[in-house]
């Protein structure tokens, strides 16, 4: 049986490994708004309950995009990266976890 210092080694790579996949990331558990910063210092806030993206670029410009928006219209090469790597990083996230 792990000690619990074995189990809060555990715990803490699952967390590492977590900030690394996603560079770094932040989900409200209330509204379950999530963000997540990239190495570029671009940001992305997604909101479910509004259905929209706030995109701040390294510039620090920043829009806020319904979802809809952006599938009728496009984005900006940027937003549309980041929204696909935080897209596939949340689905692997998913995946292990369901696999437990």
């Amino acid at each position: 049986m792990p000690s619990h210092r074995e189990n809060l080694l555990l715990l803490f790579y699952k967390y590492c490994y977590m900030y690394i996949a996603l560079v770094c990331s932040e989900i409200n558990e209330t509204s379950f708004t999530s963000q997540i910063n990239f190495l570029d210092h671009a940001k992305i806030i997604m909101c479910p309950l509004m259905t929209a993206v706030t995109y701040i670029d390294h510039d620090k410009n920043f829009k806020t995009y319904r979802f809809q928006t952006i599938q009728e219209n496009g984005c900006c090469k940027g937003l549309a990266d980041n929204l696909l790597y935080a897209y596939e990083k949340i689905k692997l996230m998913l995946q292990n976890s369901h696999a437990r």
